[in-house]
């Protein structure tokens, strides 16, 4: 534990097993105030389950006259380089705190012993990261807080006809099938195997990073998630869809109070005329809405099945806070080449050495 004072604020560094009882009822507090810390990835648990495969996640406490305002938890790196806890598996991550809470983004990293930290899916309305955001993407969801009737007017105001066409397959797959069942929560073992399986070989046949293989971290990560029973509001939770007692699809994603992220969905090809990614959607979208939540969230891109089925979306920016050092300066440069890379008339004498930085780059967020 190290405390560093920054004016009037004090920043003070901890493993996270050392946030007691009044110190997660403060961080929960902080969360349900916030509307757009709704996601899990800002719930303890997650928090908590990643801390537990990985031994680099601490948390900055900040505090104004001896009360807490705000937590930072980051993944501390060699050099003084920070993350967001969970890098490449955390689709949102950022401050917890209060408010309009004023802060610089440099003095933190000052405080929290940094040098830069790198962030992807940080919400826009964190509005102190703005001047570091390079780019800004939306992450499209789906509103079920009125009811999954509701859900189906609005896209149908919005011009919409993909939730006829999966009613459609649904009665086109049970009368050539057999009978379909959603479960919300399935804990057989092997559904949950068959969906890293098939994650895997997606990753390797799109040529992407295979992370579920090939950083132990993240298994481990995903396994200790599985196991896990509902706690403080989170929960990871596998649900799938059967038909003819078959499992055909299956996801297996992030729960807290309000939102339900949609991370891992899987299908079978065999069944893939039915389109059953898209009913086994359907359906969780009816049970979040039946349970009260608030909406599904389906990750930051707007591929084309997303657009069919989302009424909004949530800004995320991607960037880096830099406090100047020479590790900073090689990352500027590295970025720098990647930029020239992008212009067209460049492209040819850059292509290479941006290859390789991209490639190294994405091997690294997972270490």
């Amino acid at each position: 534990m190290f405390r560093v004072i920054i004016y009037l604020m004090r920043v003070t560094v901890i493993p996270v097993s050392d946030l007691d009882a009044s110190l997660r009822e403060r961080w929960q507090a902080l969360q349900a105030a916030a509307p757009d810390l709704a996601s899990p990835y800002f719930c303890l648990g997650f928090i908590d389950a990643v801390a537990s495969v990985r031994g680099d996640v601490r948390i900055a406490l900040l505090e104004e006259e001896n009360r807490v305002v705000g937590f930072f938890p980051f993944q501390r790196r060699p050099r003084g380089v920070g993350r967001p806890v969970g890098l490449g598996l955390s689709d949102y991550h950022g401050l917890i705190a209060e408010p309009g809470l004023s802060l610089d983004p440099v003095e933190l990293l000052q405080g929290c012993g940094l040098v830069q930290w790198q962030f992807d899916h940080l919400p826009v309305s964190q509005s102190m990261f703005s001047p570091w955001m390079t780019a800004v993407e939306e992450s499209p969801i789906m509103e079920v807080s009125q009811g999954f009737e509701h859900y189906e007017s609005q896209r149908l105001a919005l011009g919409g006809t993909e939730l006829k066409t999966v009613r459609r397959r649904m009665r086109k797959l049970e009368r050539e099938i057999g009978p379909i069942e959603f479960v919300a929560h399935d804990l057989d073992r092997r559904v949950f195997e068959r969906v890293i399986e098939l994650k895997s070989q997606q990753c390797r046949e799109s040529g992407a990073y295979d992370f579920f293989t090939q950083a132990p971290w993240t298994r481990a990560l995903l396994e200790d998630l599985f196991a896990q029973q509902e706690a403080q509001g989170f929960q990871a939770v596998l649900s799938s869809l059967y038909a003819d007692g078959q499992c055909i699809a299956a996801h297996f994603g992030l729960r807290s109070r309000d939102v339900w992220h949609w991370w891992f969905p899987c299908y079978e090809d065999s069944f893939s005329r039915y389109s059953p990614g898209l009913l086994l959607l359907y359906r969780l979208a009816e049970h979040a809405a039946a349970a009260g939540l608030r909406h599904i969230d389906l990750g930051k891109d707007l591929s084309r099945y997303k657009r069919n089925f989302m009424t909004g979306a949530i800004r995320v920016g991607a960037g880096r806070v830099l406090r100047r050092s020479a590790w900073t300066m090689l990352s500027s440069m590295a970025a720098g080449v990647q930029r020239l890379e992008s212009r067209p008339a460049l492209r040819p004498f850059f292509r290479l050495p941006a290859g390789l930085i991209r490639r190294a780059g994405r091997r690294a967020r997972f270490r």
